[in-house]
């Protein structure tokens, strides 16, 4: 399981843009985009979109345990076990 974190910038005024830490385009506004994917199978599970000031991991701390709950119980067996 990986979790990428990529800023986008923006030109313009575009909803959610914030500005945040982009190194290239200082105080821009931009995106952040939250990517949880199985690297080892190229397999990307869910994007979040998020303010541009929202690029520290723990922004994606909710959508990953979130993530995570929803595979768990989708693939949970049904009935008791003995």
């Amino acid at each position: 399981m990986d979790v990428d974190v990529t800023v986008k910038p923006l030109d313009g005024h575009q909803e959610g843009a914030e500005a945040g830490y982009n190194r290239h385009k200082p105080g821009r506004p931009s995106h952040t985009s939250h990517t949880y994917m199985m690297a080892n199978l190229r397999l990307v599970l869910d994007v979040e979109v998020r303010a541009g000031n929202e690029s520290h991991s723990n922004y994606s701390m909710p959508g990953l345990v979130w993530l995570l709950g929803s595979v768990v119980t989708r693939y949970k067996p049904i009935g008791q076990c003995t």
